[in-house]
């Protein structure tokens, strides 16, 4: 042991690159905490059924299951035949395969000592390209969960009020 070689030091990623990806993933997470929500306002309204597991409550297994990515809560709109729209299921299939590369994949071979300004160009145009598909999908998913909360009689200071519980014991 007494020979083992010490890495050197991976030289720290690029600001501007940190401050778009940080930017994006926001998008991401607001995108899956809003589609959350809707799901939980049209299984509110009974327009689809969600099987909530070993969950005490709908709102548990939505909202506190670490377990619910993109592509699951899409899994669960489709098998509550909530996903019949042709359009939406393009923005939120679309929205899935940009946020998984943008969580899995977009940085991987990225190497900041070899990094060109042509290769942080499209880097930034990438995130761009992302973060709009990530954002159109929140802004759709917003609107849905607007339109059904209307429909359930829910007030905004009322939804609040739940979304502060519900952050509290995340």
């Amino acid at each position: 042991m007494e020979n083992v070689r010490t890495p050197a030091p991976f030289p720290p990623p690029d600001e501007e690159l940190c401050e778009n990806f940080g930017r994006t993933m926001y998008y991401a997470q607001k995108l899956e905490k809003e589609f959350k929500l809707f799901l939980l306002t049209i299984e509110a309204l009974g327009n689809i059924k969600i099987d909530k597991k070993n969950f005490n409550s709908v709102e548990n297994y939505l909202l506190n299951n670490k377990s619910q990515n993109l592509g699951r809560l899409i899994e669960i709109l489709k098998a509550g035949n909530g996903l019949s729209d042709e359009s939406l299921k393009e923005l939120l299939v679309n929205a899935l395969q940009d946020r998984n590369k943008l969580a899995h994949s977009l940085f991987a071979n990225v190497n900041p000592e070899r990094m060109t300004a042509r290769i942080k160009q499209n880097l930034i145009k990438e995130l761009g390209r992302i973060r709009l598909s990530v954002g159109n999908a929140f802004l759709i998913m917003r609107e849905f969960r607007k339109v059904t909360e209307e429909k359930i009689g829910i007030t905004e200071e009322q939804l609040q009020e739940k979304l502060d519980c519900w952050d509290a014991s995340e």
